[in-house]
């Protein structure tokens, strides 16, 4: 970044491959490199443009220079012991060069008044909460079992509540939830989980989205550690143990495989949170 100090109207892109959730991370890590050069000329290549706002977007190639890559894929190649910062937004803040400086929330702006009809057919006056029960096609391993999604169903609508099921058409169904897979655009998933009284998902979609928002969720985790990626004011479940987001300073070094994880301890945490909400 070093460039920026002298030549502050330096054209400059940024790069965050990966998924929604990886996007949402880097958004505010964005509004801080434009923070610290307002001069700057910026612009993001992603997957997910819905995510930032008041940027310029653009197609990136090997040739493409200057060129920062937010990328966190080392951060499993350090000891946790000696590697700081852990979690992956920190770590493309370091990457950029704005680590612990201007901090900014990640923020999706959606115009609500354009889904007026939606809202009013599936937010106003419903008591609903959402899953999102699938990871990305590349790393499978973050799946719940299915039966076990279908065994959270049936708890969750003992408890008084419609259950949504958000995600793409490739997630499987499950029986007993309204079902929005593939059905709804980004903005309209977003607005059910805006509005949800929970939000139960894998991450890091899930998490990450449920922080845009401030809404109360609970987030499954196998192959990967929530040390990484939670958020203040969510919960992990991991190793079939429910772990608030200060208590993870403590959390072993290890991974897990999701299926570790039973239906009875994720439905507790979910009524504990419902519980103090209501």
């Amino acid at each position: 970044m070093f460039f920026l100090k002298f030549f502050n109207n330096q054209n400059l892109t940024i790069i965050r491959d990966g998924g929604f959730g990886d996007a949402i991370m880097a958004s505010s890590v964005v509004k801080a490199i434009q923070y610290k050069y307002p001069k700057a000329k910026i612009s993001v290549s992603s997957g997910f443009p819905e995510v930032f706002d008041n940027v310029q977007f653009s197609v990136h190639s090997r040739l493409t220079f200057p060129v920062i890559w937010l990328s966190y894929s080392h951060y499993d190649f350090f000891p946790w012991t000696i590697r700081k910062p852990l979690h992956c937004r920190l770590i493309m803040e370091e990457v950029a060069g704005v680590l612990n400086e201007h901090k900014s929330k990640h923020a999706i702006s959606i115009d609500e008044r354009e889904y007026k009809d939606f809202i009013r057919d599936h937010v106003e006056n419903k008591k609903y909460l959402v899953i999102q029960s699938g990871a990305g096609a590349w790393f499978q391993e973050k799946n719940w079992d299915q039966s076990k999604w279908l065994r959270l169903v049936e708890g969750l609508k003992v408890l008084g509540y419609c259950v949504y099921h958000i995600g793409t058409q490739d997630n499987a169904p499950i029986e007993g939830v309204v079902d929005f897979r593939g059905k709804t655009n980004i903005y309209e998933s977003l607005l059910l989980v805006k509005y949800a009284k929970l939000l139960i998902g894998v991450n890091s979609f899930a998490e990450q989205a449920a922080s845009v928002f401030n809404i109360p969720s609970v987030i499954l985790y196998g192959p990967t550690n929530p040390r990484y990626s939670l958020n203040p004011g969510q919960v992990a479940v991991f190793s079939n143990q429910a772990f608030e987001y200060g208590d993870l300073y403590n959390l072993p070094y290890q991974f897990q495989n999701m299926n570790s994880i039973d239906v009875k301890t994720v439905l507790n945490a979910a009524s504990t949170i419902l519980n103090q909400t209501n």
